[in-house]
């Protein structure tokens, strides 16, 4: 079953589905957004199954997918703080969650992913926010999926002491 193929093995999977089918080559849908790209008839039959009557319906499990796997913090960043909770309200039960489900294989690249569950990475809304990876090449960026870590040790970060929209230096220097 291809919805629980273990994240380590995704990139084997979209390999083989874009060797079977090469209308829904990743390379060829680089611009998810641009509606000039031509989409196979194939694609669109997949989207609309897996995203639009999959993923956006209503019914969709995003909270219990994020309360079994019991994070805490962001797998991306490890300092967003991941909240799930269950309220009361006149006897009625109301699952509230602050978090985000990111397709780490975008879903306008892999719609047939949309639903996979170890391609739904519980996430902050800054890491799957405006400024997120949002349909970013995951190859390009050399993203791994942290659901595919044996050991979380093995995530090393980058900062760019100049990049002004991550930390600003001057508020520390004093005046």
């Amino acid at each position: 079953n291809f919805l629980l193929t273990d994240a380590d093995k995704l990139p084997d999977l979209i390999d083989r589905v874009e060797r079977k089918y090469p209308c829904l080559s990743y390379d060829r849908l680089l611009s998810p957004h641009d509606k000039n790209t031509p989409r196979s008839s194939l694609y669109k039959c997949l989207k609309k199954a897996f995203v639009d009557l999959g993923y956006k319906d209503s019914e969709f499990p995003n909270y219990q997918i994020t309360e079994a796997l019991a994070l805490n913090a962001c797998p991306y960043c490890n300092a967003e703080e991941i909240i799930y909770q269950t309220i009361n309200v006149e006897g009625v039960d109301h699952n509230i969650m602050d978090s985000e489900l990111d397709h780490f294989y975008p879903k306008a690249r892999v719609p047939y992913l949309a639903i996979c569950l170890y391609n739904l990475v519980p996430s902050g809304s800054i890491c799957n926010g405006a400024n997120g990876k949002h349909d970013d090449d995951v190859y390009d960026l050399k993203l791994v999926n942290p659901f595919a870590l044996d050991d979380a040790r093995e995530i090393h970060f980058e900062l760019d002491p100049m990049y002004k929209d991550v930390l600003d230096y001057n508020e520390f220097i004093p005046k």
